[in-house]
């Protein structure tokens, strides 16, 4: 039998700590002595330590390791336990990298201006602009991805005369997450007509995407799962300001990795109308 300052120095985990786990039930002494109140410890009990740590060091918590160490479930159970926490410690990896971004961004819009700027939301006009376009109602948003990415694809390739970033012209109403209609474009060469092909069956056709007065527009810097956090700081604005949205978003993609979309400069239009 240890005491609680000696089983402290053999398992290397401070009383404190042990004090704690034994106040949730994770792991109580061995023994307590009536008369001096000292805690107790076996030293059968330093592979329960060691098992407490190691499901620590794998992020889980001390209510999910004491179901492992009390009802001792199966393999099966485990695993599937240990799959949620993999997904969890992805979300947060995922949204740290958000955040770093973010930072990065707002670094380096200091060093190139010289100061934070006062707003993230600009109002300003926008230009008719020669593209290759294609318009499809997409079934799911999967299907929406695939053709912004074979959009893109043929965007890179330098004898199809690209000029600029990629775009998606939101046409529905109101949000979908499924049918939805979307016009793929990107700015081309004014000397190009002939139409880009996509695959065997679609091809993206010259024309124009027609200017706009003025726009309410913000740039979000961060994976596409948290893009809705960029409409909702850009409608927050358009609210607060007295604007009015007279039609269809575009969505400019300045930066992407198609690898994760998570290393993603998004760039978020609306058409506004100023307040009366």
């Amino acid at each position: 039998m240890f005491k609680i300052g000696d089983f402290s120095k053999v398992c290397q985990v401070s009383i404190k700590t042990l004090r704690h786990w034994d106040h949730v039930d994770l792991l109580k002494p061995a023994r307590i002595d009536p008369s001096s109140n000292y805690r107790y410890y076996d030293v059968a009990q330093l592979g329960t330590v060691n098992r407490i740590l190691a499901y620590k060091g794998l992020g889980l918590s001390l209510g999910e390791i004491k179901r492992l160490i009390d009802d001792q479930p199966s393999p099966t159970e485990i695993r599937g336990m240990l799959k949620l926490k993999q997904a969890e410690l992805r979300q947060e990896l995922a949204e740290r990298e958000h955040m770093l971004l973010q930072v990065e961004s707002r670094l380096a819009l200091i060093e190139q201006e010289g100061r934070l700027p006062e707003e993230e939301t600009v109002i300003k006009p926008v230009a008719e602009q020669h593209v290759a376009l294609f318009r499809e109602r997409c079934e799911t948003m999967n299907d929406l991805v695939r053709l912004l990415y074979q959009a893109d694809q043929a965007r890179q390739k330098r004898d199809n005369q690209a000029t600029g970033p990629l775009i998606a012209v939101l046409h529905d109403d109101a949000y979908h997450d499924e049918k939805v209609e979307v016009e793929v474009a990107f700015p081309v060469e004014a000397a190009r007509q002939q139409p880009i092909h996509l695959t065997e069956d679609t091809q993206m056709t010259v024309g124009t995407l027609p200017a706009l007065a003025q726009v309410a527009s913000t740039v979000h810097t961060g994976p596409w799962f948290r893009l809705a956090d960029g409409y909702t700081r850009l409608g927050q604005w358009i609210a607060d300001n007295g604007y009015t949205i007279t039609g269809v978003g575009r969505e400019i993609f300045h930066r992407i990795s198609w690898k994760d979309r998570i290393t993603a400069i998004t760039e978020i239009q609306f058409p506004v109308e100023a307040p009366a």
